[in-house]
């Protein structure tokens, strides 16, 4: 910890954070690559709800990628990222999906990928 004229200053992550951070964002990139092939193995019969993986597995992969390259003060594309989470796990209900393989995919997935957002949106620089 080093120190300024207002005091002991803290470095802006540690490795333990960096570690954390690609782990939790290498996992949503993971996360988003599935469900952005998902419609195609598990053969989602809802236009809907193909539409529905495939943007939000392109956008989890590019948010996902931008936290892993780049953590220092973009603890907020995790957040952005937990936020796509909740809205897994809320589109089948509210696109009204009717394939039970399709309402699994996107509960499971959905709590993973708020899981690994809300921990890669924690760790957070202390100098913003």
């Amino acid at each position: 910890m080093k120190t300024n004229e207002e005091g002991p200053r803290r470095e802006p992550y540690s490795a333990a954070d960096l570690s954390e951070i690609r782990w939790a964002s290498g996992a949503n990139v993971l996360f988003g690559a599935w469900l952005f092939i998902a419609p195609w193995l598990l053969s989602y019969m809802q236009n809907v709800i193909r539409w529905n993986d495939r943007i939000a597995g392109a956008a989890l992969m590019i948010l996902a990628t931008l936290r892993f390259i780049r953590p220092l003060g973009r603890f907020w594309i995790g957040w952005i990222n937990a936020l796509i989470g909740l809205w897994m796990i809320a589109a089948p209900f509210v696109l009204n999906c009717q394939q039970i393989s399709a309402q699994v995919n996107e509960l499971t997935t959905g709590i993973a990928v708020f899981v690994a957002g809300a921990i890669s949106g924690s760790v957070r620089s202390f100098n913003r």
